[in-house]
């Protein structure tokens, strides 16, 4: 992989500088299509893969994100237009016969949550994407169980220590965790994600122990 910082600032060495045209030529292999139009609704994105269809053989569509879809009438209320975004997503995913992968935003409510730990009600804007949604899936930082509970608030001092801490940190300990599958189980996963490659990898419960302790204590979740 390349580190993206360096990649960025300009920093590479020679090493780095051949690793490029590599990485090019597998991410042009991947046959991935990128369509970064502006105030798409859902009806102009099924207009558009449709057309795709007829001449690649699609797998999955992936949007990104939901909240900036463009609702159809802009004088409805928030959350009936991220409501109505969410329906004819849902008929979108039914009409092409290909999984919808759809990227949401969470509240800020998440936030105050036990451990920071994201439920289903932190969706922003609109209880109908849990409605319509076969699998969600929400991601979120690894506390510690000596961490779990209610945020507090901190000093300006203490807010920088801890956002100082929180950069150095490298791999990430991240949580993937399914709440929600029609017709199937739900758990956790551990992951673990690299700064500097922009990357997540799978990872074990016993990497995330903090002393005897786990997350697993603070959640009392299965894994997946």
């Amino acid at each position: 992989g390349i580190d993206t910082a360096r990649l960025r600032g300009g920093w590479l060495v020679s090493e780095l500088l051949g690793r490029i045209p590599k990485a090019a030529e597998r991410l042009h292999r991947c046959n991935i299509l990128i369509d970064d139009s502006e105030k798409l609704t859902v009806a102009m994105m099924r207009s558009r893969t449709r057309r795709v269809l007829t001449k690649y053989p699609v797998r999955l569509v992936i949007a990104d994100y939901l909240q900036l879809i463009e609702p159809r009438d802009r004088k409805d209320s928030r959350e009936v237009q991220v409501g109505e975004i969410s329906q004819c997503l849902k008929e979108f995913s039914k009409d092409i016969k290909l999984p919808l992968l759809v990227v949401c935003q969470l509240g800020r409510s998440a936030e105050d949550e036990i451990g920071g730990r994201p439920q289903l009600r932190n969706l922003r804007e609109s209880g109908r994407i849990e409605q319509d949604a076969d699998v969600v899936m929400l991601m979120y930082r690894h506390m510690p169980v000596s961490q779990c509970g209610p945020r507090k608030r901190l000093s300006a001092e203490e807010e920088y220590d801890a956002y100082r801490k929180a950069r150095e940190e490298n791999p990430v300990k991240i949580w993937l965790d399914l709440q929600k599958q029609r017709n199937g189980p739900t758990g956790m996963q551990p992951l673990l994600f690299d700064r500097n490659l922009q990357s997540f990898q799978t990872s074990t419960w016993e990497y995330f122990k903090t002393g005897t302790e786990t997350e697993s204590q603070c959640s009392q979740d299965g894994t997946l």
